[in-house]
């Protein structure tokens, strides 16, 4: 163990980026408002807060209901599910798998009531939490597919053993394309605001690029407060949406330093830049740095929900979009010697295999 860190976390409230106007009309006045928020959102903070008039609530539920039963289910199933070789993928990472990068130059950049819980230790431990992978597209993809790909992205899908676990892809999908019409829609609206093409982060996305549902699934009842279930980090992809889990606990990093939870309204997801998103806009947006701990009050809720029978396994929804065979470098609005230098043109698929190796200890 290394220093002790302040446990004071301040909880603020960000603006509500509403799809709303601009699904009903894209240049009016009110969604260029929306807009605007949106990138402002995205530059200063790294995180947004969405709310989508499309969503359907009702398909977490059932989404929940099964990753629990996962996650309560026999180690042996869960193994039956692993799919390593498809990097991070398809199917069951299982606890320990995913190790975050060791950050001293950042952390030492912190004061000491902002720094995270990660820097108690001399290197980041294993993460506690296991993680499922299920591929996602939105229907109106499938048109531009090449031959062959819609039948393959089909048949690679899986679920687990079991009658406990019929509808799992259904089920899959239904939530996974929530989050996924969100994170697009959000996407187009950060460009929008921030003076560039409406597609210019989602064009690679849609065509070619790579989206998946990847929850994450912890016992909170086994774990002791302040425990880390997932150490300091940044997402690799572009942007990550998420739905509310439904045990608290995520803590993330403004722009300033500052050491901050998010209230997130029941009826809203959370939107992350992720670092092919700073890339792309050489620095301008912040890949947002965040962890995920233990806190006392949600223990005590998991082991008080266990002793009546409920499930106390938590479970964070994540839909995560990246690109795959687009070259990626600041655009032109950001483009000068000192943007190229820091972050110089890269096929996507290379910068995302690079980051894999690093969190699996393979680099």
């Amino acid at each position: 163990m290394g220093q002790l860190i302040d446990r004071r976390v301040p909880t603020i409230d960000l603006p509500v980026v509403n799809l709303g106007p601009y699904l009903t009309d894209p240049g009016s006045s009110a969604a260029l408002a929306e807009c605007e928020k949106a990138w402002k959102a995205m530059a200063n903070f790294g995180v947004s807060v969405v709310r989508d008039p499309r969503a359907e609530l009702r398909h977490r539920a059932r989404f929940l209901q099964l990753m629990q039963c996962f996650g309560a289910a026999t180690p042996e199933l869960q193994e039956d599910c692993r799919r390593d070789q498809t990097g991070m993928a398809i199917g069951w990472w299982p606890p320990g798998r995913e190790t975050a990068r060791h950050w001293p130059e950042v952390v030492e950049g912190l004061t000491e009531e902002n720094r995270p819980f990660t820097a108690g230790f001399d290197r980041p431990p294993p993460d506690r939490k296991g993680r499922w992978h299920h591929r996602l597209w939105l229907p109106e993809w499938e048109r531009n597919m090449a031959d062959g790909l819609l039948a393959t992205l089909k048949g690679e899908q899986i679920a687990p053993p079991g009658e406990q676990f019929e509808g799992w892809i259904e089920a899959n999908d239904l939530w996974g394309r929530t989050l996924l019409s969100a994170n697009i829609t959000h996407a187009e609206m950060v460009a929008l605001g921030a003076g560039v093409e409406r597609d210019y982060f989602t064009a690679g996305i849609i065509n070619g690029g790579t989206s998946l549902l990847a929850p994450t699934i912890v016992d909170m009842s086994k774990l002791n407060e302040w425990e880390l279930i997932a150490g300091f980090h940044y997402d690799f992809d572009r942007f990550a949406m998420h739905g509310k889990a439904n045990f608290g606990g995520l803590i993330v990093w403004t722009r300033d330093g500052r050491r901050v939870r998010i209230r997130v309204p029941g009826n809203c997801f959370l939107c992350q830049a992720g670092a092919e998103a700073e890339y792309m806009t050489g620095g301008a947006i912040w890949k947002g740095f965040h962890e995920v701990v233990a806190l006392p009050r949600e223990i005590e809720v998991a082991r008080t929900i266990r002793s009546a029978g409920g499930s106390p396994i938590r479970v964070g929804s994540h839909c995560f979009s990246q690109g795959r065979s687009d070259v990626m470098q600041p655009h032109p609005k950001w483009r000068t010697e000192q943007t190229l230098a820091a972050y110089p043109p890269i096929l996507a698929s290379d910068r995302q295999a690079y980051e894999i190796r690093l969190i699996t200890g393979q680099a």
